[in-house]
């Protein structure tokens, strides 16, 4: 999964000082915390998010970068990596008159419901139930443990 202090996140952060470009980068909700805490200790939050949460996230980090630099036209390119190239796309049709280009990183374009699918399926009988009742699981994934909720695939 990347984050915000991956490699390649830090990677464009130093190519873009060095070239002068102004950086800005940002992990959508509840990321970052699966990295810096046991799954069971984000199953509240996780509870709560959207999945326009994420794309809200994005609008935010757009809208610093206007009120920072407010007198400038703003040229802006976007990267998204895995989800973010999803979300880049979103910002780019929402704002294409400051977005003027975009580079996607295995972009994973609506991938929640047959990402979640798979997951369900993997689920024993009991998480099965519990996802089907509207609550929250942990479950093992390719990036370690995660809570899954189906409320937050169907909002995808």
């Amino acid at each position: 999964m990347s984050t915000a202090k991956g490699t390649k996140s830090l990677y464009l952060s130093d190519h873009s000082n060095i070239k002068g470009y102004d950086y800005v980068c940002y992990d959508p909700e509840c990321v970052s915390d699966l990295f810096e805490k046991p799954a069971s200790e984000c199953v509240e939050a996780f509870d709560q998010l959207r999945f326009s949460d994420w794309f809200d996230d994005a609008s935010t980090a757009l809208d610093y970068i206007t009120k920072v630099k407010q007198n400038e036209k703003h040229k802006i390119v976007m990267v998204g990596s895995s989800m973010g190239g999803w979300i880049t796309l979103a910002m780019a049709m929402k704002h294409p008159e400051m977005i003027k280009g975009i580079i996607l990183i295995a972009p994973a374009l609506n991938f929640m419901r047959p990402y979640y699918l798979d997951l369900y399926n993997k689920c024993t009988l009991d998480d099965q139930k519990s996802l089907d009742a509207g609550k929250t699981v942990i479950i093992d994934s390719t990036q370690g443990e995660m809570p899954l909720h189906k409320k937050f695939v169907e909002s995808s």
